[in-house]
């Protein structure tokens, strides 16, 4: 029980990390990605599912597979895969952004069947294709002599298209170098878990899980593909990318833009400017004079005014000046170089006084807790009074701020209390808030630090949905440090570290790094530097990338920002569905009748219902109707009246202000208290305030709502709640809790619905917020003692199919459940499936091990050796 109630606690946690970065991006994080334009040809990338080989089925079959753009590339023109038949005839699916064939057609996606475009072409929005996995499926159908294209569920199709039994097809990916089929021209996209199949058959899977290698694994029979120049999505997500660096004369300082997403580095003679996209360098020579740059000085964009700032601050000058874009020049000019009392300030500019601020520091070996504000209005600047928490003189801490600039938050630092450097210094790990209109400091709490002390980098990424940020992170005690990202949580002392570490040499207060969000790309952006002592030597940047959502990797796992999404999981996703019909109606023979072995004439039928489930997408719902839809298992889907999945025009707090009535109601008809609302939503913001974000956001949910039948926002009970006619609209999750009303008295029917609401993922998949953690935490409970409870019914040998499915269901919420393993090993040694058992029992042995440090108490062939006992 004790071990149990332990890897409950690490599934929890692990939870928690899976569903970090939503404001990055709540895609699954892996899939290749194809490198294009932005690529010398010898560079871009290819994918042959069958190098030196073909494929031939005699008979029709269907090729499916997810697609979703890769943001911010130079250019979209290309391919996306060719099917060549016979080595004579081509199916080409293109992308042409440049020019349009039939004036009449806007579309960009184009079929093309030999040398001309097929009656195929369609579009995709924007935040579709580049923000969501598409599901896309070519059907070549030899009895109806036609060609048809489903793209998320929509059908396209090119009669009159003929084949014969003895076709043979190469399938490639991105650009092809086959001999009389050669392509160079590649679109910037990304694909994953390409599918071959015949009938209902999965003839060939290739899921594109890798990180590493030439080699796309196919994990049904084996048929690897191969892969040129590939981009593994799984390690752009857990491994910082090096964008290239930069040599700078004499002292410097960076900043960044969001605006444009553009870093800017700041010289005495030159402005640099790296763009988000490809981080290309463009330089701007100053006009006139050089620019004097103070040893400690300081660079900041005002994303209000979108002008960038030098500053220079110490207890007797404070200097700020501005960059004139159109004379190429920094106003004023400072002349002198006093001594230095502020290295390492943090600074934010804040809209509603149209003020920067600058917070600690250090110089004159002591460390600073004073809070300077400038307000560009008046030009003039001030030494503020603050209240509330005592804010410890340090330097070396993070700073963030929300999007107005009305609150920021300080985390960490090396300081003292007293200030003096030789008094006691030490490693601050506060996490502190100043509010800009009453100036006060709160402290939210303190890390709990085990190991290595750590300092910050001087930027952190909020995000204000989850009520989590991104940090950069090292060790201050040693020269050749590294640093590592740190995600933590706005409200609570829990964090974890992610990813690879990048090189850094810290040399005290002449090396600087900063973490920025690049919104358009979905990246982290890291910038390290360390600037001279001398002003005639340089400045040396280097610059690194990181696809969000951050992530760790996990040797042979397919794992994405959530639970769900694991190697394990992501398989069971798609068997979870399988045998609904067939195996309810078993299980009530079973138990109306004497125990008896399934006999082989039992399973062929089942068989066949797997056939019809299996080519289903676990990730996305499996409409068997037209009701509009709120699907909260695995990844959050909402479907309107005309089959469209609207989740897109819900902003993050429209979503979060969505999912918390929504829970509220359908656990209780009273709803939630506007009181309560208010504290779950706007901790941090003043009554009045949090009054008019809840006003003009909960209009903008009702606009949003307009779009579904069934469901309406209403206060009638002094509460918020939403009024839902479930004979219109179908939501999962009131499912569920009907059926787990009545846990104690549950047919097989129920369990089949059961399982079939949860094949699609975890609860609300990839969003962590902190009033939901409780609601995930039962969700999961109840579920695994449900299937347990079912589990335990049955013998692996004399059901294997439904063994198999049950264990699938616990994985979804306990990858390390002992008893879903072993059952689960035991069934597909039962059916023959040797290896597939075998493969089952060692990833989760690694797994556990992970965990334990230990590996797991029973070998593979003492679980398979007694198949007959009584579990």
């Amino acid at each position: 029980m004790d071990r149990y109630v332990v890897r409950i606690i690490f599934l929890l946690i692990w939870l928690c990390a899976q569903a970090s970065g939503q404001k990055c991006l709540a895609q699954e994080s892996y899939g290749l990605g194809f490198n294009s334009h932005e690529a010398i040809t010898d560079q871009r990338t290819s994918l042959d599912l069958f190098p030196n080989s073909s494929f031939r089925t005699g008979k029709s079959f269907e090729m499916s597979f997810e697609l979703s753009f890769l943001p911010n590339k130079v250019d979209y023109f290309g391919y996306i895969f060719r099917i060549i038949e016979n080595g004579n005839r081509n199916f080409d699916l293109v992308y042409n952004n440049r020019d349009v064939a039939d004036k009449n057609s806007r579309n960009h996606f184009k079929l093309v069947i030999g040398d001309i475009y097929s009656n195929i072409d369609f579009e995709v929005t924007p935040n579709q294709l580049f923000y969501q996995w598409n599901r896309i499926q070519l059907r070549f159908d030899y009895e109806r002599k036609e060609v048809t294209l489903l793209v998320n569920g929509h059908s396209f199709r090119q009669p009159n298209t003929t084949f014969k039994p003895e076709n043979t097809y190469r399938i490639i990916f991105g650009i092809s170098k086959e001999p009389q089929f050669k392509a160079s021209d590649c679109s910037a996209f990304k694909i994953r878990n390409v599918k071959l199949n015949t009938g209902n058959h999965i003839r060939f899977h290739w899921p594109l899980d890798e990180a590493k290698g030439t080699i796309a694994r196919e994990t049904v029979e084996g048929s690897d593909g191969a892969v040129a120049n590939p981009v593994w999505m799984e390690s752009e997500h857990a491994i910082w990318r090096s964008e290239g660096g930069l040599h700078v004369k004499g002292v410097s300082t960076a900043t960044f833009n969001p605006i444009d997403e553009n870093i800017y580095v700041v010289g005495k003679d030159t402005l640099w400017s790296i763009a988000g996209r490809g981080f290309v360098q463009t330089a701007t020579g100053y006009e006139g004079q050089e620019f004097n740059l103070l040893p400690s000085n300081e660079t900041i964009y005002n994303p209000f005014n979108h002008k960038l700032y030098n500053y220079y601050v110490d207890h007797i000058n404070k200097k700020l000046s501005v960059f004139d874009s159109a004379a190429k020049e920094w106003q004023p000019n400072p002349a002198f170089q006093p001594a230095i009392d502020y290295w390492q300030t943090n600074s934010f500019f804040c809209k509603s006084d149209s003020s920067l601020y600058v917070v600690g520091g250090y110089g004159r070996m002591t460390y600073k807790n004073t809070v300077f504000r400038y307000d560009l209005a008046s030009a003039g600047w001030e030494t503020l009074k603050t209240t509330g928490y005592y804010f410890c003189p340090r330097y070396l801490a993070a700073c963030g701020t929300t999007d107005q600039g009305n609150t920021a938050y300080l985390i960490g630092g090396y300081g003292s209390r007293t200030g003096e450097q030789m008094l006691n210094a030490r490693n601050y790990y506060d996490l502190v808030r100043f509010d800009v209109r009453t100036r006060k400091f709160k402290k939210i709490y303190d890390l709990k630090v085990d190991g290595e002390d750590f300092v910050f980098a001087n930027t952190m990424v909020l995000d204000e949905s989850t009520r989590t940020f991104y940090a950069l992170v090292f060790s201050n005690q040693k020269f050749n440090s590294e640093l590592k990202l740190l995600h933590g949580s706005l409200d609570k002392p829990s964090y974890e570290i992610i990813g690879n570490a990048i090189p850094f040499s810290f040399h005290d207060t002449h090396s600087f790094a900063k973490l920025y969000f690049n919104k358009t790309s979905r990246q982290l952006v890291a910038v390290t530097m360390i600037r001279p002592m001398d002003h005639d030597q340089d400045s040396y940047y280097h610059f690194y990338s990181l696809l969000c959502p951050p992530r760790n990797l996990r040797p042979a796992k397919i794992t994405g920002p959530s639970l769900d999404s694991s190697g394990i999981l992501l398989w069971a996703g798609g068997a979870l569905s399988l045998f609904v019909i067939l195996i309810a109606f078993l299980r009530a023979r079973k138990y109306l009748a004497s125990p008896q072995k399934v006999e082989a004439g039992d399973n062929q039928p089942l068989k066949e219902a797997e056939k019809v489930q299996v080519e289903e997408l676990p990730a996305q719902p499996i409409l068997q109707d037209n009701r509009p839809a709120v699907y909260l298992f695995g990844s959050l889907t909402i479907i309107n009246k005309d089959g469209e999945d609207i989740i897109g025009q819900f902003t993050s707090l429209v979503r979060e202000l969505f999912l918390v009535i929504l829970i509220y109601s359908l656990k209780s008809s009273r709803g939630i208290t506007p009181e309560k609302l208010l504290e779950l939503l706007w901790p941090d913001k003043s009554e009045d305030s949090a009054r008019n974000n809840r006003a003009a956001n909960l209009s903008k949910l009702r606009a949003v709502l307009h779009q579904l039948q069934g469901i309406k926002l209403s206060k009638d009970t002094l509460n918020w709640r939403l009024e839902i006619d479930h004979d219109v609209i179908r939501i999962d999750f009131w499912e569920y809790l009907q059926i787990i009303s009545r846990r104690r008295n549950l047919n097989d029917v129920d369990i089949q619905k059961l399982i079939d609401i949860t094949s699609r993922g975890g609860f609300i998949a990839g969003v962590d917020y902190h009033w939901l953690e409780q609601t995930k935490t039962d969700i999961a409970n109840e579920a695994i003692d449900v299937y347990l409870a079912n589990l335990n019914r049955i013998k692996p040998e004399e059901q294997p199919e439904l063994t198999i499915k049950l264990a699938n269901a616990i994985f979804v919420f306990d990858i390390l459940n002992e008893d879903a393993m072993i059952a689960k090993c035991r069934a597909l040694y039962a059916l023959g499936k040797h290896s597939l058992a075998r493969s089952t029992y060692e990833t989760f042995n690694k797994e556990f091990k992970e965990w334990y440090g230990e590996g797991f108490k029973s070998d593979f062939n003492a679980i398979v050796s007694s198949l007959t006992s009584t579990r």
